[in-house]
């Protein structure tokens, strides 16, 4: 395993996070979102799903709610070292449990993992930044296009994901729609389940998703500079 990514010992504007990746604004949107419809509840749990090397959402969600805590999955033995060297760095690991979803045959292929509730009983939220695109080909195209679709605008930062955060074959749509397929299974375990999106037609056809199964959902837009993303929730707690 190469271990080439440094993790640098750096202070996140007012948020203190130790942290190699400090790009927070757009993230915060997120957090900021969720804290609304938890009602900014102070001892919320919630499940990043897919967490990446940085660990972000857990670190940024601790940071702004002090008595948060995260269970977060991950299934890359790379990113999985660097997510746990990011929470040790910031001394959370009383408030951010990882979960490697390899460690068991019951946990693979499935986003909401049966090991989850060895940690709690009950999930205030979950969260992910799924991969948005289903190949590399599919970015490029984005790319070559003259006047893209503004939501369509892939962010102006260089890529540095690994092909397993950034792409899902059927990109975000299929790979969301599984997780609203996993959560239907959890119905009194989980109150909002949220997820990003890259993509307006994305959040059109997964809201269809959500109406076709009589679930409570809210949409929001989060702009940033010339990146537009999609926060779509559903509830799932009756």
């Amino acid at each position: 395993m190469s271990h080439g990514m440094k993790i640098c010992k750096l202070t996140a504007l007012s948020f203190n996070i130790k942290i190699s990746l400090l790009k927070i604004p757009s993230r915060e949107s997120y957090i900021v979102f969720i804290e609304e419809l938890t009602e900014n509840r102070p001892n919320a749990c919630g499940l990043d799903i897919g967490t990446g090397a940085s660990c972000i959402y857990p670190l940024l969600g601790v940071a702004r709610n002090s008595a948060w805590k995260f269970i977060a999955t991950e299934s890359n033995e790379e990113s999985l070292y660097y997510a746990n060297l990011n929470i040790t760095l910031n001394e959370l690991q009383t408030q951010i449990t990882l979960i490697d979803t390899n460690s068991q045959p019951s946990n693979q292929h499935k986003l909401i993992p049966d090991e989850i509730w060895n940690q709690t009983g009950f999930l205030d939220f979950t969260m992910c930044n799924p991969p948005f695109y289903s190949s590399a080909d599919e970015v490029a195209e984005l790319y070559s296009r003259k006047d893209p679709h503004p939501h369509e605008i892939i962010e102006s930062e260089v890529s540095t994901f690994k092909d397993s955060e950034g792409f899902t074959e059927g990109g975000e749509s299929k790979y969301v729609r599984k997780m609203i397929e996993e959560s239907l299974d959890c119905k009194g375990k989980i109150g909002w389940c949220t997820t990003l999106l890259g993509k307006k037609n994305s959040a059109i056809e997964l809201a269809k998703v959500l109406m076709d199964n009589a679930l409570d959902w809210k949409v929001a837009e989060i702009r940033r500079g010339r990146t537009v993303r999609w926060c779509l929730a559903w509830n799932i707690l009756t």
